[in-house]
C-alpha cells in the first residue's frame, strides 16, 4: 500500500485546492495533507474526512510573491528551512511527496536533501515571466530537474512553459484538472431563483466573474467593459486570497468613480458557486495573464451557462469558439463588451454554446478518469523508486 504525504501551500480555497480535495480524498486511507498555514481548507477537508495537519500557525504562508527577486526569497529562507524540517520528519511515515503548488514544491524540495524521498511536483502555474520573475523561474527549474521524479502540468499550455523555462521534458506529463459534475447536477431551480430575489436582481441581465480577487485576473477589464453595457449587472463572486485586500479596495474604488455601484456586486468568498452560476446569464474569464488551466471555465459549463474567455493560456484547451464558448483577445475590453452584448441579445447563440460546452464538460472534464491518471504517475514513482532509490 503506497502512503502519500500532499503538502500545500496554505489553508485557502482557490482551484489548486479544491482539485487536491478530490485528489487526497481518493487516497484518503493512505494520506495526510500537510498545509503551511490554516485556513477554510481545513474544515473542507474535516468534511471529506481527510486526515491532514497544519505546519505553521503563525498565520499565511512565507512571504514570497510572484515577482520577487532573489533578495526577498532568502529573506523566507529560515521559515522555509523550518517548513520543509517538518515535512522531513513527517514524511519517514510515507512513501512519497506529493506537492499541489509552487510553494509546497521548493518546500518538498528542501524536505528531500533531508530524507530519501521521491517527490511529484503537480505544477498549477505558467512559469513565464508575465506570471513570474527571472529567479523564481529559475528556481523551480532548477529544483524540478534536480529533486522531481514527475510533474503534473494542469493543462499543455503550463508543461510548455515549463519546458521553455528549461524544465525536464522527460519529467513531464500533462493530466487535465476535472471537476465533480455532481454539485451540477443538484442544482434546484427554486434555489436559483431565491438567490435571484435575495440579490435584488430579478429581471435584469447579469454577468459573473468566478476568480479570487488579484490583479492579474482581469475584474479591472470587467469594469471597464461595464461601462458600455449600461444595463447589465456584474457579480463578482471571490475574495482575495494572499495580501491583495488594497487591491479590492482599489476596485471599489474605481466601481465608485465610475458609477457602478448599483450595477456591481461584490459578493466576496462563496460556497454555493454552482447556484450562482445558474444566476447569471454569462460567465466572463478574462485573465490579463494566461490562465494555466481555467477551472471555472469547466464549472461555468456544467452550469449550462455561456462563457467568455481569453484567446490564450489555458482557455484555448477548453473552449472551441463559437461553438462551446467565445474567445476574444486578451485585454480587450471592447471585445468583452461586444460579447456580452451578442450573447443576450441572442439567446439560441447562448444555449447552443451552453450545451456544447455540457456535453464537453462531461466527456473531457470528468473526475474518475483524471484520479486514475494520478494514481497511476504515484504508483509508478513510488514502484521506481523502491527499485532505484536515490
Amino acid at each position: 500500500m503506497t502512503r502519500v504525504l500532499f503538502v500545500n501551500q496554505s489553508g485557502q480555497l482557490g482551484g489548486g485546492d479544491f482539485c487536491l480535495l478530490d485528489i487526497a480524498g481518493d487516497w484518503k486511507d493512505e494520506s495526510l495533507v500537510a498545509l503551511f498555514s490554516r485556513g477554510p481548507l481545513e474544515a473542507a477537508l474535516h468534511a471529506k474526512n481527510i486526515s491532514f495537519t497544519v505546519l505553521d500557525n503563525l498565520g499565511g504562508t512565507f512571504n514570497v510573491r510572484r515577482e520577487d527577486g532573489a533578495l526577498r526569497a532568502m529573506l523566507a529562507i529560515p521559515r522555509m528551512i523550518g517548513l520543509a524540517r517538518k515535512i522531513a520528519r513527517i514524511s519517514k511515515e510515507y512513501d512519497l511527496i506529493y506537492a499541489n503548488s509552487q510553494k509546497a514544491f521548493v518546500v518538498s524540495a528542501l524536505a528531500t536533501s533531508l530524507v530519501r524521498k521521491p517527490i511529484i511536483w503537480h505544477l498549477r502555474d505558467i512559469l513565464n515571466s508575465q506570471h513570474f520573475s527571472s529567479f523564481n523561474r529559475w528556481i523551480v527549474r532548477f529544483l524540478a530537474n534536480v529533486f522531481a521524479k514527475r510533474v503534473i502540468a494542469n493543462s499543455i499550455a503550463t508543461g510548455d512553459a515549463f519546458i521553455q523555462a528549461g524544465g525536464n521534458k522527460a519529467k513531464l506529463i500533462v493530466i487535465p484538472d476535472a471537476i465533480d459534475h455532481k454539485p451540477f447536477e443538484e442544482i434546484r431551480i427554486e434555489h436559483v431563483a431565491a438567490l435571484r430575489r435575495e440579490l435584488q436582481l430579478d429581471g435584469v441581465p447579469i454577468i459573473g466573474y468566478f476568480s479570487r480577487i488579484s490583479p492579474w485576473k482581469g475584474h479591472t477589464l470587467v469594469l471597464e467593459a461595464m461601462e458600455s453595457l449600461p444595463d447589465v449587472h456584474c457579480l463578482f463572486v471571490g475574495a482575495p486570497l494572499f495580501g491583495e485586500q488594497a487591491y479590492e479596495d482599489e476596485l471599489l474604488r474605481t466601481v465608485k468613480k465610475l458609477g457602478l455601484e448599483n450595477r456591481v456586486h461584490f459578493l466576496g468568498f462563496r460556497s454555493d458557486i454552482p447556484e450562482l452560476m445558474r444566476v447569471v446569464d454569462i460567465v466572463v474569464h478574462v485573465p490579463l495573464a494566461p490562465e494555466p488551466f481555467g477551472r471555472i471555465l469547466v464549472e461555468a459549463m456544467l452550469a449550462k451557462r455561456p462563457i467568455i474567455a481569453t484567446r490564450e493560456g489555458g482557455a484555448l484547451e477548453i473552449i472551441e469558439d463559437n461553438v462551446s464558448g467565445l474567445l476574444i483577445e486578451p485585454g480587450n475590453a471592447q471585445s468583452l463588451a461586444h460579447a456580452v452584448t451578442t450573447l443576450l441579445a441572442n439567446r439560441n447563440l447562448s444555449d447552443r454554446l451552453a450545451t456544447v460546452g455540457h456535453t464537453r464538460a462531461l466527456v473531457s472534464f470528468s473526475l474518475p478518469p483524471m484520479l486514475a491518471q494520478i494514481r497511476n504517475v504515484i504508483h509508478e514513482v513510488e514502484q521506481v523508486s523502491r527499485v532505484y532509490p536515490r
